[in-house]
């Protein structure tokens, strides 16, 4: 089996990935430094939100009324989008990727916003 000429979008997955994974951790950083208490809930938000995306079985196992719902999960596109350039097989949609990247920049913006307004009292509440 050849590769493709979508293997070239597999940076994209990448920095998609990256950025959303920055926008998560300073989102969290943010909130723990406040309410130190949510850094217990974190752990159940992270293995809900691994559940909530189509990791371990295809998007397809899902139910149609709800894959517009699941595609704000911004996992989804990048899990979706490497499923099909790795094996060749997956239910690639537009909409998946698009919302996705909507969703990561946006996660990213709240994460960058309310950095900028804990930071200043990072040093006394850590």
């Amino acid at each position: 089996m050849k590769p493709s000429a979508g293997i070239l979008l597999f940076p994209i997955i990448l920095l998609q990935c990256s950025l959303l994974g920055l926008g998560v951790g300073i989102l969290m950083a943010s909130l723990t430094t406040k309410y130190k208490d949510l850094n217990f809930i974190y752990n159940i938000f992270i293995r809900f939100w691994m559940y909530a995306s189509p990791v371990v079985y295809p998007i397809s196992v899902i139910p149609e009324k709800w894959h517009y719902l699941a595609s704000f999960n911004p996992m989804v596109g990048i899990i979706e989008l490497s499923r099909n350039l790795i094996f060749g097989v997956s239910a690639l949609n537009h909409e998946y990727m698009i919302n996705g990247i909507i969703m990561t920049a946006l996660i990213l913006f709240i994460g960058l916003l309310m950095f900028n307004r804990t930071e200043k009292t990072f040093l006394d509440t850590v």
